[in-house]
């Protein structure tokens, strides 16, 4: 029996934890890019304020900064939930074994 209800939460959530884990990656991977246009964006400022000693884009950048901390944060929460979710699949796929 209890073979029986492995193998039917196995078939249940297998297939929903790996769409998960899919969503996860593709997530993980538009948050690569967009810290990647924010550093492009946080150099051209930068540079742009250096030039013009314009006082406003010191505050933009100050908040692009933060941006890509919080950005860098979720990013390492979401690593830690794939992974989760690995071992997760992981274990299902050995209880369906046995």
């Amino acid at each position: 029996m209890t073979d029986a209800i492995a193998g039917g939460m196995e078939s249940l959530l297998a297939p929903l934890l790996e769409q998960i884990e899919s969503k996860l990656h593709s997530a993980a991977q538009s948050q690569q890019e967009l810290k990647m246009e924010l550093d492009r964006l946080t150099a051209q400022l930068e540079g742009y304020r250096h030039v013009t000693q314009h006082p406003s884009l010191k505050s933009t950048t100050d908040e692009i900064a933060e941006t890509t901390k919080r950005l860098a944060a979720m990013d390492t929460t979401m690593t830690a939930v794939k992974a989760r979710l690995s071992r997760i699949l992981s274990v299902l796929a050995k209880q369906s074994q046995t």
